[in-house]
């Protein structure tokens, strides 16, 4: 109902019936993970967390994505596996602003900040309102 959906803050960060939860993984200085090196899928002046996490859950046509990682303040990069842990840098690395949301880091100069999206069925409202904030 629509009482519900202005109740949402973050009602973005479902994507179409797909709810995820988000988890931060920290901060990495390279984009190698299990499944391979992930691909740069979007780049953008005004980049939010949420709006990586839309994009990667869209996927290609030819896969899907379960890990995201932001770069830069504006770079967007989608993946799967595991993050390689022996490239885990300090936080203080991942420190640059986010192009869409000052108040959130997208990675850093030389560093990456890593999340894992876990599918959460069919009870999205679950996982917006218990979830962090994406934007």
């Amino acid at each position: 109902p629509d009482q519900v959906y202005c109740m949402l803050k973050h009602y973005d960060a479902a994507y179409e019936n797909e709810a995820v939860i988000t988890e931060n993984l920290g901060c990495f200085n390279s984009l190698q993970t299990s499944g391979g090196r992930m691909r740069q899928m979007l780049f953008s002046s005004g980049l939010t967390i949420s709006a990586c996490l839309r994009r990667c859950l869209k996927g290609t046509d030819e896969a899907s994505f379960d890990v995201f990682a932001l770069g830069f303040g504006t770079h967007c990069y989608c993946g799967t596996g595991d993050v390689v842990a022996s490239t885990r840098l300090d936080a203080t690395e991942c420190q640059a602003s986010c192009g869409g949301n000052p108040t959130k880091n997208c990675g850093g100069t030389v560093a990456y900040t890593f999340h894992r999206t876990t599918p959460r069925g069919t009870n999205w409202t679950d996982a917006i309102i218990t979830g962090e904030s994406l934007t």
